[in-house]
């Protein structure tokens, strides 16, 4: 079954969801950001882990939370299991209804 490919109400709607937490493969994770192209989601880890992050010329600058980005769909179809992690159920039900094709 082809994955559907995801609208602009999608997008905005996923948005929304930002700044959201779940637990999610024993880490604390919190999504931070929504990628069209491509698409993807960020999450940063909120378990304390950090990383240093450089500056436009490659220099270490800061320490920030680690981040993840993964695929907005799962190898088995649906949405990422971090994702899903995340959201609530009425955020689930709005997205998925947002993912099915329009009826004619």
């Amino acid at each position: 079954m082809p994955r559907p490919e995801p609208s602009a109400a999608f997008f905005e709607a996923l948005r929304a969801c930002i700044g959201t937490r779940g637990r999610f493969d024993g880490r604390e994770i919190e999504l931070i950001e929504v990628i069209e192209h491509d698409p993807a989601v960020v999450f940063a880890d909120g378990s304390g882990a950090q990383t240093i992050q450089d500056d436009q010329h490659g220099e270490a600058h800061r320490i920030v939370p680690r981040t993840y980005t993964v695929p907005l769909f799962s190898e088995l179809g649906g949405l990422h299991p971090a994702l899903e992690a995340c959201l609530d159920e009425t955020q689930r039900k709005r997205l998925a209804a947002l993912l099915q094709p329009a009826s004619d």
